[in-house]
């Protein structure tokens, strides 16, 4: 007879009950919109093929798996770096003729 690792049960009631960034991509790429979801929710889209479960981490798991941190990008006030200037081209409008 094996025995069962011991698990603090509020430990798995706080990651079943924790909000989840949807999606949450495997590997290096990122979704330029993410929402924060509980739990409940995540599980209710992939019971419903929401269209951005294909690539989730979360897909398939249970409600107590926790995907690992990954390196989030900061704002450049958190940074300590200069914004960078970005040149917009001006574009001409069908008054102004073409």
């Amino acid at each position: 007879m094996t025995s069962k690792p011991q698990t603090n049960p509020s430990e798995a009631c706080k990651s079943a009950t924790a909000p989840r960034q949807c999606p949450t991509l495997r590997g290096e790429s990122f979704s330029l919109i993410t929402h924060r979801i509980g739990t409940d929710l995540c599980m209710k889209r992939q019971r419903e093929h929401y269209h951005k479960c294909h690539r989730c981490e979360y897909r398939g798991q249970p409600a107590s798996f926790v995907a690992e941190e990954r390196l989030q990008l900061m704002p450049t006030a958190e940074t300590g770096l200069p914004p960078l200037p970005v040149d917009l081209p001006k574009f001409r409008s069908a008054e102004e003729g073409a």
